[in-house]
């Protein structure tokens, strides 16, 4: 049976709210939306702190330490061929700690959720704290078809098409000079330079931990490509994304940002 590992650290006390000073953003109904350079910059504004990337390091450490397959991610083998030094990995965290390698929490965070991504572990995932509570959409979302060609045959490859969803209307809003009308229903060519089934895959492959088998992790890049939580994943670099359609038309959009209350308030970073 294959054990779930919570990764998590608990503060043992309540602080009053206290949203970082180069925060702006403060939602008090419910859900809210920003510019992606607001969002970001409530995320950076949390400042690195060294006892908690301490607790965090050896929680989590010491839940590792029977974990099954800390001894078979050295080097897995076929068909997943994963090569993960696990306590190496924590190893060098600490030592990236000492040295006050970190200038920002968003930094340590980022950098200890791309270490536990590369595990592909459903069952042992790492989430940021809730001031880390911000969502990064676009205005779109993916149609994957396969279209029957004139012979009535299913071996054509599937293309990508885009469709209005639950961000449209808000990115309008937040973005009013970012032209959007002729995004929609159209297929998409590529997606930042590269083929649009090969980019998604791709990320997929650095950020979905729900399998390990890469169709699975395709699946779920389908939504999470356009809907990126910065507590379930890591989010950087975060540029533009580029959309080519075939039609020739191309886009380059700027994130959405989804937010509520808690969002670099940090006294919800240590709980």
């Amino acid at each position: 049976m294959m054990m779930s590992v919570f990764l998590a650290v608990f503060s043992t006390f309540l602080h009053a709210a206290v949203v970082s000073a180069g925060c702006t953003l403060n939602c008090t109904t419910g859900t809210c939306y920003s510019d992606v350079t607001s969002g970001l910059d409530c995320l950076t504004s949390i400042p690195f702190n060294e006892e908690w990337a301490n607790a965090t390091v050896t929680v989590i450490s010491q839940s590792l330490e029977n974990f099954g397959f800390d001894a078979l991610y050295h080097s897995t083998g076929p068909p997943y061929s994963i090569n993960l030094d696990v306590q190496g990995e924590l190893a060098s965290t600490q030592a990236m700690i000492d040295s006050k390698q970190f200038a920002t929490d968003l930094d340590f965070q980022e950098h200890m959720q791309n270490f536990i991504q590369k595990t592909q572990d459903a069952h042992t995932r790492y989430q940021k704290p809730v001031c880390y509570n911000a969502i990064f959409v676009m205005p779109f979302s993916f149609d994957v078809r396969v279209e029957e060609n004139i012979t009535n045959s299913l071996v054509d490859e599937p293309k990508v098409f885009t469709m209005r969803n639950l961000f449209s209307d808000e990115y309008n809003n937040v973005y009013p000079d970012v032209d959007i009308s002729a995004l929609f229903e159209e297929q998409i060519e590529t997606l930042n330079g590269v083929e649009a089934t090969t980019e998604v895959s791709s990320w997929g492959d650095t950020h979905e931990t729900r399998s390990n088998n890469r169709g699975i992790r395709f699946n779920a890049a389908i939504r999470s490509y356009l809907y990126r939580s910065a507590i379930q994943t890591s989010i950087l670099p975060l540029e533009p994304l580029a959309v080519r359609l075939t039609n020739g038309v191309e886009f380059s959009l700027p994130w959405l940002v989804q937010y509520s209350a808690k969002l670099a308030d940090v006294s919800y970073c240590a709980a």
